[in-house]
């Protein structure tokens, strides 16, 4: 019995696959659910240090162009995410995320491209992160499955770059069911 998991290159046929499989709803469920739950989890566990380096991330982010900085601005997208999910102290949780986004980083890389993706991504991190800082957890939640869940609608051509309302996700969040009670500190 193998006990590591075989890393293949992400090829076109593999691509091509991953994105069929997102917009077949299968990686979707996966990605909305994981990251939000770290997420929640990270909530009131990140120290002030961390929480200021999340806001510089913001800034950093804004003042670059999607067209001629992309890895400046997925680099630092990783940080801030990766800085969030850490703070869940699941170092298992942390590694499943980790390869789904290796999976799907070419996908992430063009949702930035996109007409409004790199602005509606760096002001949904900033709504993320007040809702983080105000020890939010529904609202972090929501917040991080919504983030999860724009960059697969405008990948997908769904969205033309105005996102849903808020209500629209809110209601197709109660559809797939409410995320797991967390205990509280």
């Amino acid at each position: 019995m193998k006990d590591r998991i075989e890393q293949k290159p992400l090829t076109d046929s593999v691509f091509e696959k991953l994105r069929s499989e997102i917009l077949h709803g299968k990686l979707k469920h996966i990605r909305a659910r994981l990251e939000p739950f770290a997420a929640e989890l990270a909530v009131g566990r990140l120290s002030d240090k961390q929480l200021l380096r999340l806001s510089e991330l913001i800034q950093e982010m804004e003042a670059l162009d999607a067209k001629t900085d992309l890895e400046k601005i997925l680099d630092k997208n990783r940080e801030f995410h990766y800085i969030i999910y850490s703070a869940a102290e699941n170092e298992t949780l942390v590694a499943i995320i980790n390869q789904l986004w290796r999976d799907i980083l070419r996908l992430r890389s063009q949702y930035l491209l996109t007409p409004h993706g790199h602005v509606d991504s760096t002001h949904e991190h900033r709504m993320i992160l007040e809702a983080l800082t105000a020890r939010d957890r529904k609202r972090v939640y929501q917040l991080v499955q919504t983030h999860c869940e724009h960059s697969k609608i405008t990948l997908l051509g769904v969205d033309t770059g105005a996102h849903r309302a808020e209500e629209d996700v809110t209601s197709e969040m109660a559809e797939s069911g409410p995320p797991v009670p967390l205990a509280t500190e």
